[in-house]
């Protein structure tokens, strides 16, 4: 007696044996090899291929000039970064500049200032002291000798 065996694991050529039938055989399908293409097949399979191929190198060539556009406008906003840099640097040191500038001129200006008060405080001319001390002038304002409108006025 032949061992048990699952009835359901076998295929069906299994199953006849094993119940001591006589396996079904079914006609086997054509190889896939052995299908003769006729030309007129061939060909539309090579007018698709190089369909295909056309189809790819145009799509290659639009990706290629999207590309170089994408590439073209980032190099733009770069330099457009770039010269915005420059530009606010440039606006800071004249900025700066006109700052110390201004500063200089002041320097000067109080330097004069002072000149004309030790002056107006040497000749006693009250009305000119006034007016250079209303302007904002230091009444502490001294030259670089170290003297003062008091200094000054005593003297003259």
């Amino acid at each position: 007696m032949p061992p048990k065996t699952r009835l359901s694991s076998l295929g069906a050529k299994g199953r006849a044996k094993a119940k001591g039938g006589k396996s079904k055989s079914r006609p086997s399908a054509a190889p896939i090899a052995s299908v003769v293409r006729s030309p007129r097949c061939e060909s539309v399979t090579a007018v698709q291929a190089v369909a295909k191929t056309f189809l790819a190198a145009q799509w290659l060539q639009r990706l290629d000039v999207e590309e170089r556009r994408h590439q073209a406008e980032i190099e733009e906003a770069i330099q457009a970064t770039r010269r915005a840099a420059l530009l606010a640097e440039r606006r800071k040191a004249d900025a700066l500049r006109a700052q110390e500038e201004e500063k200089r001129r002041r320097e000067k200006q109080a330097v004069e200032d002072t000149g004309k008060l030790l002056a107006a405080a040497f000749d006693g001319e009250l009305n000119k002291i006034l007016q250079l001390l209303a302007t904002g002038l230091s009444v502490d304002a001294c030259a670089q000798s170290g003297s003062t409108a008091l200094s000054e006025a005593c003297a003259g």
